[in-house]
């Protein structure tokens, strides 16, 4: 029986690069994202919660490469550390809650692999 290949795929590394993937349906939701996301990482900080820790860096905002109508929020993810899974839940459902956000998936940026939702 051959296994799944592993999802996401890691970097020589260790390192993982995974962006949740919001489909552009309406003007100005690429700032609506890019608001929430400086909105929700100042909510942790203020909360005492250290984010970075876990990532290689802040989330970034990326428009897709190949596809205008989307735009991405990349989570960077430290060798051995799993938690940067749980930032990306959460700020996914953060970003949900606003007016006109879709989620399209998961961009596994290492192999290019795209889960839909």
């Amino acid at each position: 029986m051959t296994r799944a290949p592993q999802w996401p795929q890691k970097r020589s590394d260790g390192t993982v690069s995974v962006a949740v993937r919001f489909v552009k349906a309406r003007p100005g939701i690429a700032d609506s994202i890019g608001l929430c996301l400086v909105d929700w990482l100042e909510a942790k900080a203020s909360a005492g919660v250290n984010v970075l820790e876990d990532l290689l860096g802040p989330p970034t905002l990326e428009p897709c490469a190949a596809d205008q109508t989307c735009v991405e929020v990349v989570f960077e993810g430290r060798p051995e550390n799993r938690r940067w899974r749980d930032w990306l839940v959460e700020f996914t459902h953060v970003a949900r809650s606003l007016d006109g956000v879709q989620v399209d998936g998961f961009h596994d940026k290492v192999s290019g692999v795209v889960r839909p939702i």
